[in-house]
């Protein structure tokens, strides 16, 4: 089963290739939340970032969630959302 740091590696890897094409980039990628199942079967893993775009003059921190296999590190899906505000 993979540790909580490989999980994160694993799953901060999937990030670009899945949101944009090769003329897009992130930045400022940031760890929210990682929570293991309570089967202990899978890593649910969410980041924040900001897209870098030109044309856009506001640029929104956005955040990601992304499931893998605990025991492989296969990516399962991904959700949009924000995060609960404090």
């Amino acid at each position: 089963m993979l540790q909580v740091q490989d999980a994160v590696k694993r799953a901060k890897s999937y990030l670009p290739g899945l949101l944009f094409d090769t003329s897009h980039q992130i930045a400022d990628v940031r760890l929210e939340e990682v929570e293991l199942s309570e089967d202990d079967k899978f890593w649910t893993v969410t980041f924040s970032y900001l897209p870098v775009d030109t044309t856009v003059p506001l640029v929104i921190r956005q955040y990601k969630t992304i499931r893998i296999k605990a025991a492989s590190g296969e990516f399962v899906g991904l959700r949009n959302g924000m995060l609960a505000s404090a």
